[in-house]
Formats: C-alpha cells, structure tokens, sequence
C-alpha cells in the first residue's frame, strides 16, 4: 500500500507539470491511464499481452495530442468540434476496462484457486518444421479459404497459428540472447508483411515487442537499446506503409501470381522509390500514418449528430456488429456480404468517390468507435 500511495504522489505530479509546461491538459490527462495500464493489467507471471493490447488502444485516443505537442502540425481528428470530448470517453472506457478486468479477477479469484501450471515444450526441430510449412503454405490456404466462405473463418484462423509458432521461436532466441537470429526472424515477418494488401508487418513488431517487455531488465543497456530498435522500427514500418500501400493496392490482382521473390522485390523497389522521395512526402505520409491510428475523428463527428441530427438506434448496431464476429458462418451462411481481400481494391480510396480511405478502414474505424 505505501509503494502504490507513493505512484500516485509521482503519477499526479508528472500529470501536473506535464500540464503546466505544455498547457495540454487533456494529453497530460492520458498519463495516469497509462500507469493504471501497467500498474494493474500487467500480470506477475508470463507476457504482458493484456498491458500492450490496453497501451495501444490507449495510444490510439491520445496519439494525436501528443504529435501535436511536438511537432505543431495539426491533426485530421483536431478538425472535429468534439475531438476533446472524445478523447475523454476514450480514456473513461479505458479505465472502465481496466476496473472490470480487476473487479472479474478478485470475484473468480474468490471462487476458483490458482492452478499450478505445467511447463510443456516443443522441440526445436517441431517448432521449425511447423513454422515453415504454415508459412509456406498460408497463401494456398488464403486461397482455399476464400473459395469456401462457409469454412473461411477456421481456415484463415489457422494460418494465424503462425503468429504463435513465431512467438514461441522469438521467446527462446531472446532469452538465449541469440539477438541476431531474433532480428532475423522478425525481419523476415516484418517483409513479408509488407507484400500483402493489408498491413500485416504490425502483428510481428507487436509480438517482438511483448517478447522483450517479458524479459526486459531496466538495469541492462542491451535492453533498452532492443526496445528503442523495435519501436524506430515499428514507427518507420507504419509510415513507410502509409507511403506507399495505395501503390501496393493497385492492380494487385493482376500481381497475385507473383512468387514471393518478386513480391519483396515489387516491395523493394516501392520502399526505395518513397524513401529517395522529397520530406514533405515523408511528412505527409507522417501525418497519415497519425490520422490512421487516432481514432478520433469519425467518432467525434457521430457524437456531434447523435442524437441531434441521428436518432440513437438502442443498442442495434452494436448487436448486428456482435452478432458479426460471434456467428460461425457455416451456421449462417447469408449472414452479410463476404469480400475476398484482393476484392476490395474495387472500393479503394479517390477523389472521384470523395474519399480519403478504402472502405474496409472506414468500417473498422467506425467498428471501433461502437
């Protein structure tokens, strides 16, 4: 008790001199959610998943108020009348989260006693010879599971497995201190997450990010020298992404027979082409790549004409969007229109549609503000 009465001494203190110093007090506000994050979801034991989940939905309310505080360049979601408004119920849902989560924890925790966990292992030759075959396999797999929308969702599930597979390889390289075959093996997901239509390199730069969290010791340099990479690294990745993945979209049917050599050389020559561009289109993309991940602005106009203009639906929306993600579609088949990923290309973003995203990043961004 006296160390947590201590936190909030410093959290409240650092709250009020980053408000004085900045006269942001909304931003400066987003700073004891962060230590609640930390302080309450990060469990003793195992990854801190449930802390980094938490951390980057509560970077996605307030990312935009600090790239303002530093760069003075104003953001898309700033133009909304409601953006502070907002942002206050982002970091409020976030608490609630947080309150939940430890409320549901001491009620089972009253109930059911810890169980002992048993260490199981996979051999090294196992963990390799899956990894590679799911890897090698995925696009087919993609392939069979978009001929079969009834089966698409257990299909395309496993070969998520592969995420798993990495994290396991990635957990043992960092804890053996094999930094260099770590690297390797994120740098081999990372490029090939940048092949596809989607932005698929963030899964990998999480994981990697969770495995040196796990075995961070704040008294070693390598540590935090491995944190600083990975985050330079995640950064440079989003904004490279914004920078070139409308090129990426186009016509990207017309490249599926590609093999993966030519799809990182296609990725290659892109990321070359962007990076001897001028600054102000690495600004630009900068800006983008900050809108795309403040999750502010269409909410904030929704809560701006609802109820005014909208009348609240009761709940509707909010069941059809459950009932979405929840609902097999083998046990119903005609549950919404299904599109292949490589299909949405056809409603990708354009002056002429008076549209500055595809329509799959609008319908996420309006999924998350439900």
């Amino acid at each position: 008790m006296p160390q947590l009465v201590a936190e909030l001494f410093a959290v409240a203190f650092v709250t009020f001199a980053v408000g004085t110093l900045t006269d942001q007090w909304l931003m400066a506000a987003s700073l004891p959610v962060l230590w609640a994050i930390w302080r309450f979801l990060r469990l003793k034991d195992g990854p801190p998943v449930l802390a980094f989940a938490f951390t980057f939905h509560w970077g996605q309310v307030v990312i935009g108020l600090f790239y303002y505080a530093a760069t003075g360049r104003e953001p898309l979601g700033m133009q909304a009348t409601l953006y502070g408004e907002m942002v206050g119920i982002g970091l409020v849902c976030v608490l609630t989260f947080i309150a939940g989560i430890l409320i549901g924890d001491y009620l089972v925790g009253r109930k059911m006693k810890p169980q002992p966990m048993r260490e199981t292992s996979l051999a090294w030759g196992t963990l390799l010879v899956a990894y590679v075959a799911i890897l090698a396999f995925r696009t087919s797999l993609r392939d069979f599971a978009w001929s079969n929308p009834q089966l698409a969702q257990g299909i395309l599930a496993i070969t998520y497995i592969r995420f798993a597979l990495f994290y396991l390889i990635l957990r043992r390289l960092v804890r053996s201190e094999r930094y260099a075959a770590a690297a390797g093996f994120a740098i081999l997901e990372v490029a090939l997450g940048m092949t596809g239509f989607f932005a698929e390199f963030r899964e990998p730069l999480f994981i990697a990010a969770v495995v040196l969290a796990e075995q961070f010791d704040y008294r070693r340099v390598r540590h935090w020298a491995s944190f600083a990479v990975v985050a330079v690294a995640a950064m440079f990745a989003g904004v490279l992404w914004i920078g070139i993945r409308g090129t990426v979209r186009e016509n990207f049917d017309d490249r599926a027979h590609f093999t993966m050599t030519e799809k990182l050389s296609y990725t290659s020559n892109l990321t070359e082409t962007w990076w001897s561009g001028n600054a102000q289109d690495k600004l630009i993309s900068l800006d983008s790549f900050v809108d795309r991940m403040w999750d502010v602005y269409y909410p904030a106009l929704a809560l701006a004409r609802v109820p005014g203009v909208l009348p609240h639906t009761n709940g509707e929306m909010m069941m059809v969007a459950l009932q979405h993600v929840f609902t097999p579609r083998i046990l119903v088949p005609r549950s919404g229109t299904r599109f292949r990923d490589t299909s949405i290309t056809a409603f990708r973003a354009s002056s002429s549609r008076c549209s500055s995203m595809p329509f799959s990043w609008a319908r996420r961004t309006g999924s998350s503000s439900a």
